[in-house]
């Protein structure tokens, strides 16, 4: 009986161990799976340092926040020296005699010295009022337009919002800029990438950089062309007025012959032009008009015709040529 009654016994106590063994492994289990995911040296590591930029403001604030909500309780002090130690030049001197003893003071003092000084009103009046300036690439408008995507976000989140509604202000602004990007494109980039009606801001910047490509290829296409007719009129002479830069039939000059020269043409002016000097010179004896001699005189010519004409009515009657003008 004893032996059974030890058995039994036995076998109870084993069972009462083995279920205080299970309960163990739960509670160390459960303690491991909340257990922090970062130790106190790889959460100082992952904090980068500080010097002030208002641009990298946002990005430190979330890596301290990230490591601390990861971290053990216990260890939150020191890694907020740690914090402390990470920033350098104007950051570490506005913090150096203040009195932190929490990273929410600590956050409040780097963000009213080093936050975004413009307010979340002015900065939409500026995103709003963005558009593509005359000399202005595609790239450089955009990254314009994204900066001041980023510091409106900057500013909202800065204004303590709650982590829940940042993907809420992430997509607001972006489908802001997405209007805002595409009607403040020059011609004809707007009126292209309006008709391709892309659904986010990356789409239409893709768009509209594809259709700057397109339009520089055409523009360099066309000085190409231009250059290669001119150089090819540089070589065809004329040899009516032997000038370069066009063919003898689509000369200009119809006053000079296929064939002559332009020094010919030259000497033929001047030769008509000293003729008529000479003319001038001339004078008639007998009407003193200038430009002719008597031989050449048409009112002689004229006068002698008339009586020439009445002495043949005559049939002869009186002195032949009576009255008539002789030219020595």
């Amino acid at each position: 009986m004893s032996s059974i009654s030890d058995s039994v016994s036995i076998t109870d106590s084993d069972e009462s161990v083995n279920l205080v063994d299970l309960f163990e492994i739960n509670e160390i289990n459960k303690i491991k799976m909340s257990s922090p995911k970062l130790t106190y040296e790889t959460g100082i590591k992952t904090i980068p340092r500080y010097g002030a930029e208002e641009k990298e403001l946002m990005s430190f604030l979330k890596t301290c926040e990230y490591v601390l909500n990861n971290i053990v309780e216990t260890f939150k002090p020191l890694v907020l020296e740690g914090i402390l130690a990470k920033l350098t030049g104007k950051a570490s001197q506005v913090t150096r005699f203040k009195n932190i003893d929490s990273y929410e003071e600590l956050k409040e003092v780097l963000v009213e010295n080093f936050g975004v000084q413009q307010t979340v009103g002015q900065i939409q009046l500026e995103l709003a009022a963005c558009m593509q300036l005359a000399n202005e690439g595609i790239k450089v408008y955009y990254e314009k337009l994204e900066a001041l995507c980023f510091q409106l976000i900057e500013a909202l989140l800065l204004e303590d919002t709650k982590k829940a509604e940042e993907a809420v202000i992430n997509k607001m602004i972006k489908r802001q800029a997405l209007t805002v990007f595409v009607a403040g494109l020059r011609e004809p980039y707007h009126v292209l990438v309006k008709s391709h009606n892309k659904n986010t801001l990356r789409e239409a910047y893709q768009a509209a950089l594809e259709a700057e490509k397109t339009m520089i290829a055409q523009e360099h296409n066309k000085k190409l062309f231009i250059n290669k007719n001119n150089g090819a009129k540089s070589s065809v002479k004329c040899f009516k007025c032997n000038k370069i830069g066009h063919k003898s039939f689509q000369c200009y000059n119809k006053n000079v012959s296929a064939g002559r020269s332009n020094n010919q043409g030259d000497v033929n002016r001047k030769t008509s032009t000293n003729e008529r000097d000479n003319k001038t010179k001339i004078v008639c004896n007998y009407c003193k008009k200038v430009g002719h001699v008597m031989a050449d005189c048409y009112k002689i010519k004229n006068k002698n015709k008339q009586l020439n004409g009445n002495n043949n009515g005559n049939n002869g009657s009186g002195p032949s040529g009576a009255g008539s003008v002789t030219v020595n």
